[in-house]
């Protein structure tokens, strides 16, 4: 299988704190990937117009695209993955809150799910609508202080609802590399 292309959906909020902080994590992830990533240019809500460009770029249907979204970028990602349900290999939600991305009769498609949460309210929120490994910020941070850097939040990684799995306790950039690229050169450790 041919390497999953990355395909960054930051959020839809044009303020200048919120490009800040995409502009954070983005320096955050050319730091730390080791891979090159596409940027989508156009509203990131938008699944249809995602789908539509990338058929554009020339990237067919069976390309495998692993999704890193944030707020609204979610919405994106999970209506992207109902129309490409065998090529997306994964969707990392940052505060993709009331998005369902794997809940019974609402499961968009076979890929992992992460979700990373700015607080344990939102998480909470995020186990009701889906996932396969979890984060969540504590002490909590604000929204955007999440995707401007990861690196500097501390909280817990926790199992789905039900799950026998320990709360370790971590950082933000560390869940989110372990998710997205196995292969990263170097990232902050867990904490003891």
């Amino acid at each position: 299988m041919t390497e999953p292309i990355t395909l960054l959906l930051g959020g839809a909020d044009p303020s200048p704190a919120a490009q800040v902080a995409e502009q954070g994590f983005r320096h955050f992830l050319s730091q730390y990937s080791g891979q090159a990533m596409l940027d989508y240019p156009g509203p990131t809500w938008d699944g249809y117009g995602i789908h539509r460009w990338l058929w554009g770029q020339g990237i067919p249907v069976s390309t495998p695209l692993s999704l890193i979204s944030f707020s609204a970028g979610v919405a994106g990602a999970a209506l992207l993955a109902t129309l490409r349900p065998d090529s997306i290999t994964s969707i990392i939600a940052v505060d993709g809150w009331c998005v369902p991305l794997k809940v019974s009769n609402c499961k968009v498609s076979n890929c992992t799910v992460y979700r990373l949460s700015h607080d344990w309210l939102t998480h909470a929120n995020g186990l009701l609508f889906g996932g396969d490994y979890f984060f969540y910020a504590d002490p909590h941070v604000s929204h955007l202080d999440l995707w401007r850097d990861p690196a500097g939040v501390e909280g817990w990684e926790v199992g789905q609802l039900g799950s026998d799995q320990e709360p370790v306790r971590t950082h933000a950039a560390t869940f989110l590399l372990a998710a997205g690229f196995p292969d990263h050169k170097t990232s902050p450790s867990p904490l003891d």
